[in-house]
């Protein structure tokens, strides 16, 4: 019973970092964005009119105060809503959702070479008196 006390308590500290790394990172990303210039630009492009900027600018609500894009922006990722890819233009989500698979293959890879130079490194060590 003491194990499972002990383990519940480890994954709720861990919970509680991703949440508060997760409130960390998204206004991070969300300033980074617009402190590179107009995100405007993304989408219309060196080649668009005044009033091309200004209908995107209304439509995408970038004419509205930061605290409320942000609002809107966390609202939306709460809903799973993370934008439009501009290069595929479809929803970000369903394209991230197909090369994840690939990128959980890599990840276990890349763990099982990390946890395997680890114990190649340790037993060199002992080799070599260093341990």
């Amino acid at each position: 019973m003491l194990y499972v006390s002990l383990v519940i308590a480890y994954l709720s500290r861990r919970l509680a970092w991703a949440v508060v790394l997760l409130f960390g990172i998204t206004p991070a990303v969300f300033l980074v964005v617009h402190l590179s210039g107009d995100p405007t630009a993304l989408y219309v492009g060196p080649e668009g009119t005044r009033q091309d900027y200004e209908m995107v600018r209304t439509a995408l609500g970038f004419d509205r105060p930061l605290p409320e894009q942000y609002g809107r922006f966390l609202l939306r990722a709460v809903r799973g809503d993370f934008g439009r890819s501009l290069r595929h233009q479809q929803p970000t989500l369903p394209l991230v959702l197909t090369h994840f698979l690939a990128t959980l293959k890599l990840a276990v890879v890349a763990m099982a070479l990390a946890v395997d130079a680890r114990a190649v490194g340790t037993m060199h060590a002992d080799v070599l008196g260093w341990a």
